[in-house]
């Protein structure tokens, strides 16, 4: 898996008898233009695997391993300087250091999103419309809502246990303050390039686990006009 420079997630995968160790040391060809790292005329690049990332795919239906990838140049086999997110954040924690500012850096995420049962929108030059609707529609505050109004309480719940599975630090979830259906999954501290591969995770693995249970879960700052938006709390 890698992040094109929108941030979107993207993969390819290998059969295991195509596995070996020659993608571990020279990676795996890429066409770079089509995540916006180069021009199409001088597009090869490398994604060499990172197996400190690796965990199992829980949302596969043949067992597969998850690994996030470093990104090269094609050319001499070298790391990107800009295009890689991880490397990039790998060589600021180095500065910390040079510069006897700290030996890591510590964060711990809090994630915001709402669920809703369905989404709908569409856009036409004389037209446009969005219509949202989930199983809460509450005009009060919401904050740590108890069942039976906070509907989705087991989601998070099944939630946890899977971020959980995945190694990932959970401090605790509870219901927030908007209330058409605003959820919120606190995180523990944890080194800060380890929280930024659980951060592209905790999308992946909470929108497979909505998609598989009929809902629709969006991280975006304001879905619904006049209500609280998502934010992502970041203690350092």
């Amino acid at each position: 898996k890698m992040l094109d420079l929108f941030g979107r997630p993207h993969h390819v995968t290998l059969p295991v008898e195509a596995f070996d160790e020659a993608v571990l040391d020279h990676g795996v060809g890429f066409d770079g233009s089509s995540y916006g790292f180069r021009k199409v005329e001088a597009s090869d690049m490398v994604m060499v695997p990172d197996l400190d990332s690796a965990s199992v795919d829980p949302f596969r239906d043949v067992a597969t391993a998850s690994v996030f990838a470093r990104v090269h140049q094609a050319e001499d086999g070298l790391p990107v300087a800009l295009q890689d997110t991880r490397g990039v954040l790998r060589r600021a924690i180095e500065c910390y250091r040079k510069r006897g500012l700290a030996a890591d850096l510590h964060v711990a995420p809090e994630y915001e999103f709402y669920l809703f049962r369905d989404v709908d929108n569409e856009v036409r030059e004389a037209s446009s419309y969005y219509r949202v609707h989930g199983e809460e529609e509450l005009d009060y505050n919401t904050y740590h809502l108890v069942n039976p109004w906070d509907r989705y309480d087991d989601f998070r719940d099944r939630a946890t246990r899977l971020l959980i599975e995945q190694g990932m630090p959970v401090k605790y979830h509870h219901h927030e303050t908007g209330g058409h259906g605003q959820q919120e999954i606190e995180f523990l501290m944890a080194p800060v390039c380890e929280a930024g591969d659980s951060a592209l995770m905790v999308k992946y693995l909470l929108q497979n686990l909505a998609e598989r249970e009929g809902l629709r879960v969006t991280f975006m700052a304001k879905p619904i006009h006049e209500a609280p938006g998502n934010g992502w709390h970041t203690h350092q």
